[in-house]
């Protein structure tokens, strides 16, 4: 359950530069300054607000949305038809839950993009990339790419969930490329021009290399183990459905 929310984060951690497969980037420089890991550490907290990631989980968008790659699960459709309700009573309970658990470990996957940044950009280019994310047009292209990829990335998490398997490289790469061009595609002509012209510089250019690596490093993110965090939901998640049932055989 918890796969289904951390994609979220993955479209929105690379420029909005075309995408492409690049080339894997330069081994990292050493040492880092503080100021690099400061200015870094601004860039992806910009990137992605986690009380904007917060906030997605507490919608009823989200709720609504979860709902729907849940009830195709055969087992759960199943559970729905015997007690119509249950599955919307059962998110109500733990969606709170999981909004509260991503905002534990969201700042642990800014720190890993962020040392992406730190180890692979030069100061005038950290410099350089802040102040476009920094612009009004950085800030809206942003809120605009992680409107897109918070759609698509419960769509692609529940279904990784339910399926057993493993997020990988290649769709979180492909969930940045997706919501980047659809965003690009609304702008004006002058937005658009104005963030090509960042794309195409050399610092554009050089974060562009860096999205198979962010895209590797949130993978691996979303991907680790987090047994706890699932037994808590799923406790709830069953102590819910449980007293549901309950209450329906009351007369």
């Amino acid at each position: 359950m918890i796969r289904a929310g951390a994609f979220l984060l993955a479209a929105t951690f690379a420029p909005l530069a075309q995408a492409q497969t690049a080339p894997a980037p330069p081994a990292a420089r050493a040492p880092v300054s503080a100021e690099a890991r400061a200015l870094s550490r601004e860039i992806a907290l910009l990137v992605n607000p986690p009380q904007t990631m917060t906030d997605y989980f507490r919608a009823d968008a989200y709720r609504l949305q979860l709902r729907a790659g849940l009830a195709a699960a055969p087992g759960l459709a199943q559970l729905e038809q015997e007690h119509p309700g249950i599955l919307d009573a059962v998110l109500r309970r733990i969606q709170p839950l999981l909004a509260d658990e991503m905002a534990k470990i969201v700042p642990d996957m800014i720190d890993r993009i962020a040392a992406i940044y730190a180890a692979r950009l030069t100061m005038p280019e950290l410099r350089e990339t802040l102040a476009f994310y920094r612009s009004p047009l950085g800030r809206r292209m942003i809120a605009s790419v992680n409107a897109q990829a918070f759609k698509q990335g419960v769509d692609i998490g529940v279904k990784s969930a339910s399926e057993g398997s493993e997020i990988t490289a290649r769709q979180v790469q492909s969930g940045v490329a997706t919501a980047g061009m659809t965003v690009f595609g609304e702008l004006t002509a002058a937005e658009r021009t104005d963030i090509l012209r960042f794309s195409t510089s050399p610092t554009g250019r050089k974060l562009n290399l860096l999205t198979p690596a962010v895209s590797a490093t949130v993978a691996a993110w979303i991907n680790e183990p987090r047994p706890e965090v699932q037994a808590r939901i799923n406790d709830a998640m069953l102590q819910e459905a449980g007293a549901f049932i309950a209450n329906e055989k009351k007369p």
